[in-house]
């Protein structure tokens, strides 16, 4: 083991303290902590930051937000089920295609909300609004109840009680970065028609609309706040088809000083022509005839299907005898189907066209991965958890296309800590002081709760062992380099207790997973995404309540590599 001379070091804080056992110096440049591959010097006396993954207390200040990558400010917002992320003022809908102009609507009298009343007095109610705590008088563990819903991005520790525009309070939304961040309430189940959107908003940042029901609508434009003044806005759009959970996309970005603040919220379907006429499930009013026509993907009789399929009972189209729409749809002595959605002889793989990586499937005809080979890291499993994707290939942990170093916790050595001489830790992980006394990120899991396990790791020889405590508490990185780009993560975790993981630059601040109850005594695989081009990224594991009986949380292979 090698050590740090403890006394040059505390004596060195010692006179760079004040009473308050400040260290900082707004004159000088910031000092990391001295670390090389076995010596660590660490100031514990600095009180650790707040937890980042518990939801805040109503009344803490926002500490900056979620700041998204500066080298594309676009990226951090995305999610597999969010297509919309990301695309700065451009509308897009789920699918892809360019969304029919809903937006802007003008509000039916009825659901206009009354003049400034001023704080203290009653917001006025709604007529038909659908959504409840629409003033945010109500809060919940820093949230405000019936709100942060299934799409909604903003971190708690950015959602804030403000000052209202009627009644008691009010929303406040801190996003100081370029990419949007959506904050949506509970989804409410909504009728075809058409709705207004109205609430009042004022601060510093620019705010815009949209909708999920299902999938993802267009955006309406920005509207920049800036000032003490509300402001009424509206947002108009047409639902087409009966849904049983549609959620109103209230999207900020680049606020500045306290952020947004928002408070009475309407959202109020206007009444139609096809309000009185009832149809079965299949079909809906069509508002020019008002007479039911069958839904979309439903069927009145054989003409509403194409000439190889037959309406059936339920409505839907179904095949005919010998007929399909793919290979899965045939078998036997007829396995290939042809241009005419006829089952027919042949050889299934026969128009693949498969990639040297891949190989065919003869039940589908599809090209699937050949085993071995990978897209991306997610589709690595056992011993080779990383893919090299200049061949296709998956490789071990410590291949060079992994850029987190020692991420199988194979290589460990003692540190000298300021309250602790013998800590024995894993190399490369347990960062500190990542620049101008910024401990928001700092690892607060003390050297002792960091264990090395021996016991059936998940690749190699050690898998990491952390003990949580009732709250959760990050463990992190030290910095290394992330080259341009989109990266493929993974990790595998098992045992018992709460695990989220996040990521963190000074290139921005990536969005937290949600926090996990993991229990299981297998390896789990889970998988995020970074981007970014940073000398400094760090990863961070926060891990509470964990059960000893079940070995406390274990992690092992925490990979990624680029994707092409």
């Amino acid at each position: 083991m090698r050590a740090i001379l403890l006394s040059l070091a505390i004596a060195g804080l010692a006179l760079g303290c004040d009473e308050d056992g400040d260290t900082s110096d707004p004159g000088a440049e910031p000092q990391r902590p001295v670390r090389d591959a076995a010596v660590v010097a660490m100031d514990r006396g600095i009180g650790p930051a707040a937890d980042v993954g518990a939801a805040p207390d109503a009344a803490s200040p926002t500490d900056g937000g979620s700041i998204p990558d500066a080298s594309d400010p676009a990226a951090l917002d995305a999610s597999p089920l969010d297509p919309d992320a990301g695309i700065g003022d451009a509308a897009r809908s789920g699918d892809g295609a360019a969304p029919a102009p809903d937006a802007g609507a003008t509000p039916d009298a009825a659901v206009q909300p009354a003049p400034d009343l001023g704080p203290g007095e009653p917001c006025p109610a709604v007529r038909g609004n659908l959504l409840a705590n629409a003033s945010f008088e109500a809060w919940s563990g820093g949230l405000p109840d019936a709100w942060a819903g299934e799409r909604t991005s903003f971190s708690p520790d950015n959602v804030s009680e403000g000052a209202p525009h009627c009644g008691a309070r009010s929303l406040r939304l801190a996003n100081p970065g370029d990419g949007h961040h959506r904050f949506t309430p509970v989804a409410v189940p909504a009728l075809a028609g058409h709705y207004t959107a109205t609430f009042w908003a004022r601060g510093e940042g620019d705010v815009r609309n949209a909708r999920h029901d299902g999938g993802y609508s267009g955006y309406s434009g920005y509207t920049t706040l800036g000032g003490a003044e509300w402001r009424l806005i509206t947002y108009g759009f047409n639902q087409a088809e009966d849904t049983a959970a549609l959620e109103l996309i209230i999207s900020v970005r680049s606020t500045a000083g306290d952020g947004v603040e928002i408070d009475d919220v309407a959202l109020v379907r206007e009444d139609g022509a096809c309000d009185g006429v009832m149809c079965e499930d299949w079909a809906m009013c069509d508002p020019g005839t008002l007479g039911c026509v069958a839904r979309a993907g439903a069927c009145a009789d054989d003409g509403g299907c194409p000439a190889w399929k037959t309406c059936g009972a339920d409505h839907a189209c179904g095949l005919r005898a010998g007929r399909c729409d793919a290979i899965v749809d045939c078998g036997g002595d007829t396995p290939v189907c042809d241009g005419a959605h006829t089952c027919v002889d042949g050889d299934p793989c026969d128009a693949a066209g498969c990639e040297a990586w891949q190989a065919c499937d003869p039940g589908t005809g599809a090209c699937v991965l050949a085993p071995g080979r990978c897209n991306t890291t997610d589709d690595c499993q056992g011993g080779l958890p990383a893919c090299d994707t200049a061949d296709r290939r998956c490789v071990e942990v410590d291949d060079p296309v992994n850029i987190v170093p020692n991420g199988g916790f194979e290589a460990w050595d003692d540190y000298v800590l300021f309250e602790v001489e013998d800590a024995f830790l894993p190399d490369f992980w347990y960062g500190l002081d990542f620049g101008g006394n910024d401990t928001r990120f700092d690892t607060e899991i003390a050297p002792e709760d960091v264990i090395r396990s021996e016991d059936a790791p998940f690749d190699g020889d050690y898998a990491l062992q952390i003990v949580g405590g009732d709250t959760a508490d990050r463990f992190t990185s030290d910095a290394f380099a992330v080259p341009n780009g989109t990266y493929a993560c993974s990790f595998r975790v098992r045992g018992r207790g709460t695990v989220r993981q996040h990521s963190y630059s000074s290139a921005g601040e990536h969005p937290h997973a949600d926090a996990e109850d993991i229990d299981s005594a297998v390896w789990l695989l889970r998988t995020f995404t970074i981007r970014s081009n940073t000398q400094n990224m760090r990863l961070i594991f926060y891990v509470s309540r964990t059960d000893p009986a079940a070995g406390h949380i274990q992690l092992d292979d925490v990979v990624c590599t680029r994707n092409r």
